[in-house]
């Protein structure tokens, strides 16, 4: 009996030190109350770009150490807005590449969200964030 005691310590020990912690995700949607994903808000304004979010998204956050508000994380790094969005884009699966200039559009079901990174020849690179299921017409996004 004092055995099975002590095995069972030693295995509630092991589980407590090797990763019973929860584990954040480095991406978080947070959905807003909205139903209507195909209405944009700008987001954030850096130099020559400008990040649309979807009406049907409240905010997203990005986890590098912290919780961080997405907008803090690109404009409080000491990275650019490019390598901001390449960590963002290294953790979606890059659905399509559409033949405007190398407009991308990445999606993720795991976070439920979708990317769209304008890259037109008139030199349009603005970038649309909705969930996962975001509905769009490429040429109305990227021609705004």
């Amino acid at each position: 009996m004092k055995k099975i005691i002590i095995c069972l310590l030693l295995v509630f020990s092991l589980l407590l030190i090797t990763g019973c912690k929860k584990e954040n995700k480095p991406l978080e949607v947070v959905k807003s109350d909205l139903q209507d994903g195909n209405k944009f808000n700008v987001y954030l304004e850096n130099n020559d770009r400008i990040i649309y979010l979807s009406s049907s998204l409240k905010e997203v956050y990005y986890y590098d150490g912290s919780k961080m508000r997405l907008k803090e994380y690109i404009k409080k790094t000491w990275q650019t807005m490019d390598d901001s969005i390449k960590h963002i884009t290294d953790l979606l699966t890059l659905e399509n590449t559409i033949k405007d200039g190398g407009t991308k559009i990445y999606s993720s079901m795991e976070y439920d969200m979708k990317l769209i990174e304008c890259n037109r020849i008139n030199y349009k690179r603005d970038i649309y964030i909705g969930d996962y299921n975001l509905d769009y017409d490429i040429n109305l996004i990227c021609n705004r």
